[in-house]
């Protein structure tokens, strides 16, 4: 959806995570010329990340404000926070002989600290360290590419929310499924002292294993799901914070449906062909067994032959 659309259904955030050391960097906006040269280089899928959230917010409504616009759960973007710098957008990491190479809130890898780290379209721009927004505007845009397989050359499959994350941490070029990374994330979900506990305050969930990572009162039954390992295509499509999951077109549920259809007839039409098969080949074990024992009882001709002999002896 649109910045202003996923501005308009946010939960208020408690402004107790860091958001003083966060507050200038909530409030900073990418000006159109370091977006317009951040587009120029970048990929189809970055082209609409430009971190153009309403000024004003606490760190978690930004991230909110991200998930929305993207059509993410905003528990999963709450949980990664909350494992990769605690809710900081200061943080720095991945540095090497002193020089860093992912920076802010979720640590978008935008300085080359070593070989193939960082993104070259944010070269020589201090956009996901400056900006809270742009910053989680570029992790959700780049999870939603991830999992709908928009990475040019990713080897991570697309529709699996776990291995996106999981390629956050490893590429995606290098990330062919779920791994210890997306496990922490996940994990962090139910953690009654961290994640959970900042979803609890903003979406009125409980902790532990009644925390409802899918944000407000829902169906009981969906309140359950992890969207860290549902298929985001089975749950509904909410609008703004309690979104199901990652947005999913009429189209592409149609398509998803008809699949599943033609998948359901083809098992069926292979589980009729294996009982024919199975029937003939009972029938044709059956009439050989019956031959044997036939041929057993009949007497041979060798044996026909000495009883004539016998029945002619004087």
């Amino acid at each position: 959806m649109s910045d202003t659309q996923a501005a308009q259904n946010l939960n208020p955030h408690d402004p107790s995570f860091n958001d003083s050391a966060n507050t200038q960097a909530n409030n900073t906006r990418p000006d159109p010329s370091q977006l317009a040269e951040f587009h120029a280089n970048g990929a189809p899928w970055q082209q609409n990340v430009d971190g153009q959230c309403p000024t004003g917010l606490t760190t978690g409504e930004v991230l909110q404000w991200a998930a929305n616009k993207w059509g993410l759960n905003p528990s999963l973007l709450y949980s990664e926070a909350s494992v990769e710098t605690g809710w900081n957008q200061a943080a720095a990491g991945d540095c090497v002989n002193g020089v860093c190479g992912s920076h802010g809130l979720l640590q978008v890898p935008d300085v080359a600290s070593r070989p193939n780290h960082a993104d070259n379209a944010l070269a020589g721009l201090r956009l996901a360290s400056e900006s809270t927004c742009f910053n989680a505007d570029y992790y959700a845009a780049r999870l939603y590419a991830t999992y709908h397989g928009e990475i040019q050359g990713q080897v991570t499959p697309p529709g699996n929310v776990a291995a996106a994350i999981q390629a956050w941490y490893q590429g995606p070029y290098g990330a062919r499924g779920p791994g210890a990374y997306s496990a922490k994330v996940c994990g962090n979900l139910n953690n009654p002292t961290g994640h959970a506990l900042r979803a609890q305050i903003d979406f009125g969930g409980g902790q532990g294993a009644d925390f409802n990572p899918l944000g407000q009162a829902q169906d009981p039954q969906q309140a359950q799901q992890d969207p860290c390992i549902v298929n985001p295509n089975q749950l509904p499509n909410f609008p703004g914070i309690g979104g199901g999951g990652i947005a999913v077109s009429d189209a592409e549920t149609e398509a998803n449906t008809a699949n599943i259809a033609n998948q359901a007839a083809a098992i069926q039409e292979n589980t009729d062909v294996l009982a024919q098969l199975t029937f003939q080949h009972c029938e044709a074990e059956e009439q050989a067994w019956r031959q044997n024992v036939n041929t057993a009882t009949e007497p041979s001709a060798w044996d026909a032959s000495q009883n004539v002999r016998e029945s002619q002896a004087p």
